[in-house]
């Protein structure tokens, strides 16, 4: 009985090796106030997010084994197919040619859509006040689309949550 209870109040190791990034989505504004939305697609589907709106977190080599368990909920699970059909895309996403581009906003923040080989970060898609840069690669456009399906889920899950709260 006492064993059971102590097994049971054991956390969950963040630095878990088996979970690891695949696709990451992050927004950041300091125009008005923070403003700050991150989420990431691990390697079994698992779309997490950050709730801790206070918290900023940065994806690095030196925490990538770590990183997953930062994320403190899973919202839903990406489709296993789709999930298997852009994982295989991201070792041409690495070689497409990015192209940036000025821009002007005073915005002070920005957004970007990244996918992971490994520990490596590849870009697919980032605007910034004073950058916008694309990824031309197919396998990039391709996975961007899918990654914006997956942030309007998340959208719409949130609406609807905060439809309940009301």
């Amino acid at each position: 009985m006492m064993l059971m209870a102590l097994v049971s109040c054991e956390k969950e190791n963040p630095c878990r090796s088996d979970k690891y990034v695949l696709f990451e989505f992050s927004y950041i504004n300091y125009a008005w106030g923070l403003s700050y939305d991150h989420w990431i697609i691990d390697n079994e589907g698992n779309v997490r997010i950050n709730r801790k709106a206070d918290s900023v977190i940065r994806i690095e080599r030196n925490n990538f084994d770590c990183i997953v368990g930062r994320f403190d909920s899973v919202i839903f699970k990406a489709d296993k197919t789709d999930l298997d059909k852009f994982r295989s895309l991201i070792g041409n996403t690495a070689s497409g040619p990015i192209e940036c581009e000025d821009n002007n906003w005073a915005d002070f923040g920005g957004y970007e859509y990244n996918c992971y080989l490994r520990d490596e970060k590849i870009l697919i898609y980032s605007v910034s006040d004073n950058q916008i840069c694309t990824n031309f690669s197919n396998s990039a456009i391709e996975i961007q689309n899918w990654l914006k399906t997956i942030y309007d889920s998340i959208s719409d899950i949130r609406r609807a949550s905060q439809a309940s709260l009301r």
